[in-house]
């Protein structure tokens, strides 16, 4: 299994390398979500590149830490800095220096919570649909990973 999570970091590896990188080759985004910008789009309104990107660092998280189960240390340690390095590439091109998310739909603002990509930690709601309206505190638990809503 880990020789397969490998295998595919080293093609999305490569293809990062082509013309566009890895955010510019074909993903099928967003395409459960209904909020698509012209009628009869078959994807939704979230940037198809800040999914694909997103989904990435995410493969490249779960890569280091199936490393540092395996006692990988050092390929562990690799995994981890490459998705430091995504991600200040994503907070880079879809927020604000505020830390505000740039992509105004409920996936991009969903994603920003749970991959903690704004630098304040903190991510503006829109009228999009995320309740409250404002600022919502990102809070994780430490076992899952899942993000939630603060409670009060």
């Amino acid at each position: 299994c880990y020789h397969s999570m490998r295998a595919w970091l080293d093609y999305i590896a490569a293809k990062d390398q082509e013309i566009g990188g890895w955010a510019m080759q074909f993903h099928f985004g967003d395409w459960l979500s209904l909020d698509a910008r012209t009628p009869g789009e078959k994807r939704g309104g979230t940037d198809v590149a800040l999914v694909a990107l997103c989904y990435y660092r995410r493969s490249l998280l779960l890569a280091a830490r199936t490393a540092r189960v395996l006692g990988k240390e050092q390929d562990a340690a690799h995994w981890s800095e490459k998705a430091d390095v995504l991600r200040e590439k994503i907070r880079k091109s879809y927020f604000t220096a505020e830390g505000h998310c740039i992509v105004n739909t409920q996936t991009a603002l969903l994603l920003a919570l749970q991959d903690e990509l704004s630098p304040q930690r903190v991510v503006r709601v829109s009228s999009a649909g995320l309740p409250p309206a404002g600022r919502v505190k990102l809070q994780t638990t430490d076992t899952t990973g899942a993000t939630r809503f603060p409670s009060s």
